[in-house]
């Protein structure tokens, strides 16, 4: 529960994130958008009260409450950017928190001072709309629940079974026919539970366990005892097929994996079994350990943190067909390597992510430091569409989020003094992505100050980059710009919170140097710079 709760809830974040960031640059939120965040509110409030995250539960909550407010009165005069920045307040603490239930922690953060925020928002665009003063609306009560009750769909009439199927001893690839057998079930499945659950890990211990103790599988559906054993089939591969009808409580029991050992008793008489008050074919739980209990969290700190992706549903589909295949030609597997290699390419695919995702949040660091520096900065992204390895994602996020931040800060003058450079006060970074000779280019352009290559010529002789014997004419505007790329070379007079450090750039080259990347830097002094990423 806790693993879905933390996918589910990231994804809603980071859809309000970029439907907010979307919409900054509008006069308000339209009403899709209100409707939208209002849900997405809605339903993180209600998972975090599940869970008993009450911070969570309680920021959450008072967020929905202000766009209850804006889809009920429809007020006019709303201070939107000051609207933008307190949603992102409140995705940026919920994140927060979720970060740390994620590393096996608590989640432990304080939400007072940002739902007071929130509350003075609140109060003061319901004052602004004395025009609205006579509508009374309903109020969004929160009635915290009491009981919680998680049910499987259910159709009318529905049966819940217990099938135990029992492999021959010389079945190669077991763990594969065991899945083929969930497949089998799954079009006719309403809810369904099977034990191994980890058939396609490759472990073989999994296979061996299959082999010994037979393959176990709960299911609740509309077909009867037969049409479910004619479903799975007996054929070269499986020797044996029970098919159990069982209550729902029964049902709803499940599998225990981690301390426990499950057994089923195919041997004793049926009058044996009903002495025992056990059911045919029954799954027999003998705790090792009686009365042992393991929270979520507990686990979690000690062991490898679940990690979820999103995947298109065709790329799986086209992985069932390939395994369809692979299991019907098992014998000549050896002899069609073409088939191995599909498995192996859609396998890899899966893994591939669009760039979407990292782009959006380079808009969020875009607007945050341009509003801390008072600048007024457009954001445009291209390319996002392109899938790479999630990996390389995971790797070039921060030397890209530095060298966006360099930008903004570095990069795009302040408004005044654009102006009196004949630009328009509004600053601009490009963020794009392409494919080039099978590299990937990623490069962050804006239409800033550029560099200054007699200046950054001058500190590298300062901080004694520069040999004593080479002018300046030695040097090509190349190795000139490469040179704000050693450590500890700055050029800015004033630390700042995003520079000045002499920190950054250094990192972001051992960042790209580790991934066997590189840094090409192109500017041009007054018109604005292009750090590309090639990998």
């Amino acid at each position: 529960m806790l693993d879905m709760y933390l996918f589910e809830n990231s994804q809603l974040l980071e859809q309000i994130q970029n439907r907010v960031l979307e919409l900054k640059d509008a006069e308000s939120f339209d009403d899709e958008a209100i409707n939208e965040i209002f849900r997405a509110m809605h339903t993180i409030k209600g998972s975090s009260g599940v869970m008993m995250f009450d911070e969570i539960t309680a920021v959450a909550h008072k967020l929905e409450d202000v766009f209850y407010y804006l889809r009920e009165s429809k007020p006019s005069n709303v201070p939107h950017l000051e609207l933008v920045e307190l949603v992102l307040a409140v995705t940026d603490f919920i994140s927060g928190e979720m970060d740390k239930l994620s590393a096996g922690g608590t989640a432990d953060g304080k939400a007072e001072s940002l739902i007071g925020k929130i509350d003075d928002f609140l109060i003061k665009i319901k004052d602004d709309s004395k025009e609205e003063a006579g509508k009374v609306i309903a109020g969004n009560v929160y009635e915290e629940p009491t009981q919680f009750y998680i049910a499987p769909l259910a159709t009318n009439p529905t049966h819940y079974y217990k099938v135990y199927i029992t492999f021959k001893k010389d079945t190669e690839l077991v763990n594969i026919h065991a899945f083929k057998a969930v497949r089998a079930l799954k079009d006719v499945a309403e809810d369904m539970l099977f034990f191994p659950e980890n058939i396609l890990s490759g472990d073989e211990a999994v296979s061996e366990d299959i082999l010994e103790n037979g393959f176990k599988i709960l299911i609740q559906t509309g077909k009867s005892e037969e049409e479910v054993k004619n479903l799975i089939g007996i054929g070269y591969d499986i020797e044996k097929v029970d098919v159990y009808e069982c209550n729902y409580a029964e049902f709803n029991l499940g599998f225990v994996s981690d301390d426990f050992q499950i057994q089923i008793d195919l041997d004793s008489s049926v009058e044996e079994i009903r002495e025992r008050r056990q059911a045919p074919g029954d799954f027999v739980v003998k705790s090792k350990d009686h009365g042992k209990v393991t929270l979520a969290k507990d686990k979690k700190a000690g062991g490898e943190k679940s990690t979820y992706i999103s995947v298109e549903v065709g790329k799986i589909d086209t992985l069932m067909k390939l395994l369809g295949e692979l299991i019907s030609k098992e014998s000549d597997r050896l002899e069609n390597p073409e088939l191995l290699t599909k498995i192996q390419n859609v396998v890899r695919s899966m893994r591939m992510v669009p760039l979407t995702t990292m782009f959006q949040k380079m808009n969020r660091i875009v607007f945050d430091v341009s509003r801390k520096l008072g600048k007024d900065v457009e954001f445009e992204m291209t390319g996002d569409d392109m899938e790479v390895d999630r990996s390389i994602v995971e790797s070039i996020s921060d030397p890209l989020m530095h060298l966006v931040r360099n930008a903004v800060d570095h990069g795009i003058e302040m408004p005044d003094e654009r102006i009196r450079a004949g630009k328009a006060d509004r600053g601009k970074v490009t963020l794009s992505a392409r494919e080039e000779s099978g590299k990937i280019l990623i490069s962050v352009t804006d239409n800033g100050r550029g560099l200054d290559r007699d200046k950054i010529l001058a500190k590298a002789r300062i901080q004694g980059f520069i040999e004593d014997n080479k002018s300046d004419s030695d040097y090509i505007d190349k190795e000139v710009f490469n040179f704000i790329t050693l450590p500890g070379f700055t050029t800015n007079e004033e630390v700042t919170e995003y520079s000045g450090r002499g920190v950054g750039m250094d990192v972001v080259m051992k960042n790209l140097q580790k991934l066997g990347g590189t840094l090409d830097i192109d500017s041009t002094k007054g018109q604005g710079s292009t750090m590309t990423i090639k990998i």
